[in-house]
C-alpha cells in the first residue's frame, strides 16, 4: 500500500464518504474510489459497506483504519520533530492531541499565535493511547486528551470541559420525546457514536444508568470517527451521541437537532512529564477555551 493510498483510505474512513474525502483531499470522487478498490483487490478484502447514503467500515476496514492512522501519525511526527527539535525550552515545541480535540477545539484555541503556545508549536494528532505513549517517550512535549493520565511521571490539569449530547436529523428528532431517558433509548434506536476515545465515556455513562451499550448499537452502523457519525446522522435515520463542540455548527445550520436533555460530561486534560510550567500553560489554554464557549473547566 502506498503512502498516498493510506492517506486516501484514512480520509474516506474518517468521513464515511468518498465524496467528502475527495473534497477534503482535492481529488475527484472517482480517484478516491479507485484507490480504495486497488487496496481491496490487492488484499482480497472489503473495506466499506453501504449504510443508507453513507459508508461504514467492515471489520477489516476498522483494523486497517487503526493501523493506518497510527502509522501516518508516527511518520508525520518524525518529520516534524526532525525539523523543529529543541532542548531546554520552557515552552512546548510539539503538542499531541486526539482527533476530536484537533478538529473541534484547537482551531479556536490557537487562533491567536503566541497567546497560548509559541507561534511555531507543532500540533500532532493521534489516538489517546498514542498521545500518552509519545509524551512518555519524549517524542512530544505535551499531550491533550479526553482521558485523565494516571502515571506518576505525568503532571496534568483539567483545562476545559465539553458535554456529549444526543442529536439527530430534524425528522428523526421529532419522533423522540423531550423527556427521553437513558433507559428509553432502545425504543428509539439504533443509537450511534464514534468508536474513538469517546466510546469509553459513553459506555460508562450508559452502564452506570443500567443500560447495556451493545443493545443500542446496530451491528452495521459502527463508525470510527465523530466526522463519520455526523455525516451519517445528517443523512440517516438514527440518533447519535456526539460532543456539543462537534455538533454545534450542524445544529446552528439546522442540519441536526438536539434530542431531549441527556448529556454526559466530557473533560479534557493537558499533561506532560516534569520540566514545563504546566500550571501557566494550562491556564492559558483554559482561558482560550473559555473565550470560545463561556464555560469554565471543573
Amino acid at each position: 500500500m502506498t503512502l498516498e493510498q493510506m492517506k486516501i483510505f484514512r480520509e474516506a474512513a474518517r468521513f464515511g464518504s468518498f465524496t467528502v474525502a475527495a473534497d477534503h483531499l482535492g481529488l475527484t470522487q472517482s480517484a478516491v474510489s479507485m484507490s480504495i478498490k486497488k487496496i481491496e483487490e490487492r488484499n482480497n478484502i472489503v473495506l466499506f459497506e453501504r449504510a443508507g447514503k453513507g459508508l461504514v467500515l467492515t471489520d477489516a476496514g476498522q483494523f486497517l483504519f487503526r493501523e493506518v492512522s497510527r502509522n501516518l501519525a508516527n511518520l508525520d511526527l518524525l518529520s516534524r520533530r526532525l525539523k523543529d527539535f529543541e532542548t531546554g525550552s520552557k515552552e512546548p515545541a510539539a503538542v499531541a492531541c486526539t482527533q476530536h480535540v484537533y478538529n473541534f477545539w484547537m482551531p479556536g484555541i490557537v487562533s491567536e499565535p503566541g497567546k497560548v503556545f509559541r507561534s511555531s508549536v507543532d500540533l500532532i494528532v493521534g489516538a489517546a493511547d498514542d498521545v500518552t505513549a509519545w509524551v512518555m517517550r519524549g517524542t512530544v512535549d505535551m499531550g491533550l486528551t479526553e482521558r485523565q493520565p494516571c502515571h506518576p511521571l505525568f503532571e496534568h490539569a483539567n483545562v476545559f470541559n465539553d458535554r456529549i449530547i444526543l442529536v439527530a436529523a430534524s425528522d428523526k428528532a421529532q419522533t423522540v420525546p423531550d423527556n427521553v431517558g437513558f433507559g428509553d433509548l432502545e425504543k428509539y434506536g439504533p443509537v450511534i457514536w464514534a468508536l474513538d476515545d469517546h466510546d469509553r465515556v459513553i459506555g460508562q455513562a450508559l452502564s452506570d444508568a443500567g443500560v447495556d451499550p451493545s443493545q443500542l448499537q446496530h451491528s452495521a452502523l459502527r463508525f470510527e470517527t465523530v466526522e463519520a457519525v455526523l455525516c451519517s446522522l445528517r443523512y440517516g435515520r438514527a440518533i447519535g451521541f456526539v460532543s456539543e463542540a462537534a455538533a454545534s455548527s450542524a445544529i446552528a445550520a439546522n442540519h441536526l437537532r438536539r434530542v431531549g436533555e441527556l448529556e454526559i460530561e466530557l473533560k479534557y486534560y493537558l499533561f506532560c512529564k516534569k520540566g514545563y510550567d504546566i500550571a501557566n500553560i494550562a491556564k492559558r489554554v483554559s482561558i482560550a477555551a473559555m473565550d470560545m464557549t463561556g464555560r469554565r473547566p471543573g
